[in-house]
C-alpha cells in the first residue's frame, strides 16, 4: 500500500524492517538449534534456501525482462539488466547502492528495486552460520551475549554511517544486519531460556504495546533518506515485542485469523510481484499514472501472488532431490536465466531493437547535461583547458541548470571566436555570502560556500573575462536552504526571498564593479512529467498504446512540440532576479522561459522528435543549442560598451542593497 499509496501510509517503507526482524528471528533460530544439536548442514541449509527463494524470483525477474525489451530504450533496458544480474546472484543492494545520485534513475522507475531487500537477507545468511559455529564454543552464558554485542555493534554503525552515506546505510548489509540481529538475537534467548514467563495479562499489555509501536511506525512522517530513524526504531522494537510475547492475545488470536495467515503465505509472491507492476505503469504513463490505477495494480499483483504462490512456490518447496542435486539444478537454470541479462548488459541496452526516433533521443542524453559540473562534496575549481580556458571572455556560473546552458553558450562563443570558463556545481546556486543546505546531503553547505567564493576570485582576477552568466534553479525547493556563509563558515538559515535578493545582488555588484557585464538567466520550467519519457514513449508502439489505454495521452503530431506546465514563479523570484538586473545598466535579465514556452504555459520538449529537456528541469544538450543567446549577448555587451566607462568605479543603487 506504501508503494502504491505512498500519501496513506508515510513511513510504510518500515514494512522491511518488520520482516528483517521476524526473518532473524526464524532463520537464525532454525539455525542456532541445528548447530547446537549438531545437525547442521551448508548444503541442506542452502538447498531449502535455494527452494524457497529462487522459483518464485526466476519467474519475477525474467517477466519483468521480458517485458522490458518492448518497453524500455536501451538506458532502462540496461539498468534493468544490471538489476537482474544482481538479483539471480544476490547481489542487487550492491547495484542500488552504486547507482544513488541526484541524476540516477528515479526509485519508481527501476522495476526490480524491492530484490534489494532480499540481497540484504540472503547476504546475512551467508554470514551467519560461519559466526553462530564461533559463538557456540563459547559457553552458554556468553553466547548471548556475544551475538547481541555483534548487533548493538551493527546497530552502532548504522548510526555512523548514515550521516556520511545514506544511501550505503540504506541498501547494504552492515549498518542492517542489527535489524536481523535483533530477531535472531531473540531466538537464541528463547532457545536458552533466557526469559522466564509474565502474568498472561502483562504479555498482553506489552504485546499491544508492540502493535501500537509498529502501528506508529508506520505513521511517523519521515524522508526515505532517515534510516535508520524513529520509524525503524519503533518497528523494530515493536516487532521484537510482538514476537517475544507469542501466547499473547493478539498474536493467538488476531493475527491467527486464517485470512491474515493466508497474506503471510502469499506474501513473499506478493512481495516480488507488486513493484514490478508498479514500476512499469509509472514508466509507461511517464510518471503520472493516477491513484487509482495504482491502487487497482497492487490489488491485482495479490491476486497474481496467490497463483505464484500455488503454482511456482509450492511445488518446489518440498525436496524431491538430495541437496547436492538441488544445488547443481539451481545453478543451472540461474545460468540459464542469466543469458538474456548478461546479453543485455554486453550490448550496453541492446540499441538496435530500437526505432529511429527513440535512438536519436538517447544520442542526446549521452550527451548529459554539460561538463565540468562538480559534485556535492567536490569544491576545487577544475583547472583544464575545456573548463577553465586562458582566452575565455564569458564566464558562466551556477548550479546543475548552468551546466546544461553550457553546450549552447559554448557553440555561440565559438561563433565569436571565444570561449567559455564553465564554474558549476551541483544545487549550488550563484549567491554571494550564502550557500546551501539540507539533511540530504551532509556537508553541501560547506561545499558550495568555498566553491562560490574559489569561482568568484577566479572571474574576478581573470581580465579577460567581458561577461559573466549567472544561472540556476531559482525556484525553492522543499528541504534545501540557503545559509549564511562568511569567513568561511556555514551560519543560519535565512527567509529565502531574502537571502536571494541578497545574495544576487551582491555577486551582481561585485561583478560589475570590476567592469564585467552581467546577465541573469531565468529558470527553465520544470514539466510535471519527464519529457525525454515522454519523446522515448512516442516512440515506442507498445509503450505508446499503453500509456494512451492508461493516461489518454496520444502522441499526435500537435502535441510532440508542448507540454502543460504549472506556473513555476514562487515567492516573487522572477521579479527579485528582474529587478536586480535593472538596477544597472551593466546586468541584464534574460527570460529563458520566454523563448520556450507561449503565455499561457505551454512548453516545448521537442523538436522534430528531438527532446529539448534532459528531464523534467534540465535543458539536454539539443535543447541548450537552441536558445538563442547572440540578441542578447552581442546587443548587451555593444550598448554597455558604449554608455559605460570601465576604467570609472561603477555606482550604483545595488552596493546599498
Amino acid at each position: 500500500m506504501y508503494h502504491a499509496l505512498p500519501g496513506l501510509i508515510p513511513s510504510g517503507f518500515v514494512g522491511v524492517d518488520i520482516f528483517f526482524v521476524i526473518s532473524g528471528y526464524l532463520i537464525g533460530g532454525i539455525i542456532y538449534s541445528a548447530v547446537l544439536e549438531k545437525r547442521f548442514s551448508f548444503g541442506n541449509f542452502y538447498a531449502r534456501r535455494a527452494r524457497r527463494i529462487l522459483p518464485a524470483l526466476i519467474v519475477v525477474v525474467m517477466a519483468a525482462f521480458l517485458a522490458g525489451i518492448f518497453l524500455l530504450d536501451s538506458k532502462g533496458f540496461r539498468e534493468l539488466s544490471s538489476q537482474s544480474v544482481g538479483a539471480l546472484i544476490a547481489i542487487p543492494n550492491f547495484y542500488f547502492w552504486e547507482h544513488t545520485s541526484y541524476f540516477a534513475t528515479a526509485a519508481e522507475f527501476q522495476p526490480l528495486l524491492m530484490t534489494w531487500s532480499l540481497g540484504v537477507e540472503e547476504q546475512f545468511y551467508i554470514v551467519f552460520p560461519f559466526i553462530l559455529l564461533g559463538i557456540v564454543r563459547l559457553p552458554a552464558k556468553f553466547r548471548l551475549l556475544a551475538i547481541a554485542g555483534l548487533t548493538l555493534l551493527s546497530f552502532g554503525y548504522s548510526i555512523l554511517v548514515q550521516s556520511a552515506d545514506p544511501s550505503f546505510a540504506f541498501y547494504m548489509l552492515p549498518p542492517r544486519a542489527w535489524e536481523l540481529g535483533a530477531g535472531a538475537t531473540l531466538a537464541i534467548a528463547h532457545h536458552d531460556g533466557f526469559f522466564k514467563p509474565l502474568a498472561i495479562a502483562t504479555e498482553n499489555l506489552l504485546a499491544m504495546l508492540g502493535a501500537g509501536l509498529v502501528m506508529v511506525s508506520m505513521f511517523l512522517v519521515e524522508g526515505a533518506f532517515s534510516i535508520p530513524g524513529l520509524a525503524v526504531y519503533l518497528s523494530v522494537f515493536g516487532t521484537v515485542l510482538l514476537v517475544h510475547f507469542r501466547d499473547s492475545w493478539i498474536n493467538t488470536h488476531l493475527l491467527s485469523l486464517k485470512p491474515v495467515v493466508f497474506v503471510g503465505l502469499v506474501s513473499y509472491s506478493w512481495y516480488l510481484w507488486h513493484w514490478p507492476i508498479i514500476s512499469y505503469l509509472r514508466i509507461i504513463s511517464d510518471g503520472a499514472p493516477g491513484p487509482w490505477v495504482l491502487l487497482a495494480a497492487a490489488i491485482a499483483s495479490f491476486f497474481i501472488a496467490i497463483a505464484s504462490w500455488r503454482f511456482v512456490e509450492q511445488p518446489f518447496r518440498r525436496p524431491v532431490r538430495s541437496s547436492l542435486k538441488t544445488l547443481m539444478a539451481a545453478g543451472v537454470i540461474l545460468v540459464v536465466a542469466l543469458t538474456g541479462p548478461v546479453f543485455g548488459k554486453l550490448t550496453g541496452g541492446w540499441s538496435d531493437r530500437l526505432p529511429e526516433i527513440v535512438q536519436t533521443a538517447e544520442a542526446i542524453r549521452l550527451e548529459g547535461r554539460g561538463i565540468c559540473l562538480l559534485k556535492y562534496a567536490e569544491f576545487e575549481l577544475h583547472t583544464g583547458d575545456e573548463c577553465n580556458p586562458e582566452t575565455a571572455t564569458i564566464a558562466l556560473l551556477g548550479d546543475s541548470h548552468a551546466s546544461a546552458l553550457g553546450p549552447g553558450l559554448r557553440l555561440f562563443a565559438e561563433s565569436r571566436e571565444t570561449r567559455v570558463v564553465q564554474h558549476t556545481k551541483s544545487a549550488c546556486r550563484p549567491l554571494l555570502g550564502y550557500t546551501t543546505s539540507t539533511l540530504k546531503r551532509p556537508g553541501l553547505d560547506k561545499a558550495c560556500g568555498r566553491f562560490l567564493n574559489y569561482a568568484i576570485a577566479d572571474i574576478l582576477n581573470d581580465d579577460s573575462i567581458e561577461t559573466v552568466v549567472l544561472a540556476g534553479e531559482w525556484r525553492t525547493m522543499p528541504g534545501w536552504d540557503l545559509r549564511t556563509f562568511t569567513a568561511g563558515q556555514v551560519g543560519e538559515i535565512v527567509e529565502y526571498p531574502i537571502a536571494l535578493e541578497q545574495g544576487i545582488g551582491d555577486i551582481t555588484d561585485v561583478f560589475v564593479s570590476a567592469g564585467k557585464e552581467v546577465i541573469i538567466v531565468g529558470s527553465v520550467p520544470k514539466f510535471e512529467t519527464d519529457p525525454m519519457s515522454r519523446v522515448i514513449g512516442d516512440g515506442l508502439p507498445l509503450r505508446q498504446k499503453l500509456r494512451t489505454a492508461l493516461t489518454g495521452i496520444n502522441s499526435k503530431p500537435e502535441q510532440l512540440s508542448r507540454m502543460l506546465v504549472p506556473v513555476d514563479d514562487d515567492m516573487g523570484v522572477t521579479r527579485i532576479l528582474r529587478d536586480t538586473a535593472l538596477a544597472t545598466s551593466r546586468a541584464t535579465y534574460m527570460d529563458i522561459r520566454a523563448q520556450l514556452c507561449t503565455d499561457d504555459d505551454m512548453c516545448r520538449y521537442a523538436e522534430a522528435g528531438k527532446p529539448v529537456f534532459f528531464d523534467k528541469q534540465h535543458l539536454s544538450a539539443f535543447g541548450s543549442r537552441s536558445i538563442m543567446w547572440a540578441h542578447v549577448l552581442s546587443d548587451f555587451a555593444l550598448t554597455t560598451r558604449r554608455s559605460i566607462d570601465t576604467s570609472a568605479p561603477v555606482v550604483t543603487e545595488n552596493h546599498h542593497r
